[in-house]
């Protein structure tokens, strides 16, 4: 049986916008079912420095941070620290951080570190494993929370 792609652009058209708005409110629906649990989530705290420790699926990494609010509404998150331990070996990793309401859905996520694919491996080069980013805090986020993604490695090729 042949597969014959539509003739029109419009069909195109059409059948991608329907694909995309299906995926986007699968990806928005799953992210508001599965909120952060209370144990993984940081209060956003006024002033600091507030130092604590993250435990993501594949890395614990120590931070401090402190909240700017010079200008309210508007809030400023600076935050510091490194990884200070990997829980798998793997090729890439990205941590990010994770803006969350009072349900602990996340409101924004950004990137904090990533480590390359195969950097730093096989080399006598070590990555870099620390990070200082600043973050706009959005208005309705009390809390956050750290996050991983990453690519496992599967041994020497």
């Amino acid at each position: 049986m042949k597969c014959h792609p539509p003739k029109s652009p419009k069909a195109l058209i059409i059948i991608t916008l329907i694909l995309f708005a299906v995926l986007t409110g699968c990806k928005t629906e799953a992210m508001a079912r599965n909120p952060f649990p209370s144990e993984k989530r940081v209060a956003l705290q006024p002033g600091g420095p507030h130092k604590g420790t993250a435990d993501t699926l594949a890395v614990v990494v120590n931070y401090h941070y402190h909240v700017d609010a010079t200008q309210p509404p508007e809030r400023i998150l600076h935050i510091e620290g490194g990884i200070s331990g990997y829980k798998i070996k793997a090729e890439s990793m990205m941590l990010h951080i994770n803006f969350l309401d009072d349900q602990g859905v996340t409101i924004s996520r950004h990137l904090v570190y990533a480590l390359g694919h195969k950097q730093g491996r096989d080399t006598f080069i070590r990555p870099k494993t620390t990070f200082a980013k600043k973050f706009e805090v959005p208005p309705d986020s009390v809390s956050f929370a750290m996050s991983s993604m990453t690519r496992r490695s599967r041994g020497r090729r």
